[in-house]
């Protein structure tokens, strides 16, 4: 399922109803992979349930946007969030965008600090270091 939303999930960046209203983020994503599989989702029993269990993990991978924020409920919604921040994590410090004391204007203290809770309430055994070390050459070099 995440190989079928890797390449769309963030899709909604793109509209102007998001860039209008932010707080739309993912809801909408979430409605837009609904219509794209309309035909499915007319024809119960043919694939429908995967593509709600997709398009609710689309609407809810951005959360939490902050802490003390809800965090997803399905699991595959938790999976995508967690993929989601971690690999921001890996392409901003690649980047060179890590926060200051003070500043965090990229929102990479935000994500990490997302992807610990996250974590943390999945009760998921993972080693960041682990993580890491997998996905050291995940974005090649950076000039």
């Amino acid at each position: 399922m995440l190989g079928r939303m890797s390449p769309v999930y963030k899709a909604d960046l793109a509209t102007g109803l998001v860039r209008e209203f932010p707080e739309l983020q993912g809801v909408i994503g979430g409605h837009y992979w609904r219509w794209e599989n309309r035909e499915v989702l007319s024809r119960p029993g043919e694939g429908s349930e995967k593509i709600l269990l997709e398009a609710e993990a689309i609407s809810e991978h951005y959360h939490p946007r902050f802490p003390g924020d809800t965090l997803p409920e399905s699991l595959l919604g938790r999976i995508l969030a967690a993929t989601d921040k971690y690999l921001y994590q890996v392409a901003a410090f690649k980047a060179g965008l890590s926060p200051s004391g003070s500043e965090d204007p990229y929102a990479v203290r935000r994500s990490g600090t997302g992807l610990i809770a996250l974590l943390a309430d999945s009760g998921w055994s993972i080693s960041v270091k682990d993580l890491a070390e997998r996905s050291a050459g995940v974005f090649g070099e950076v000039d």
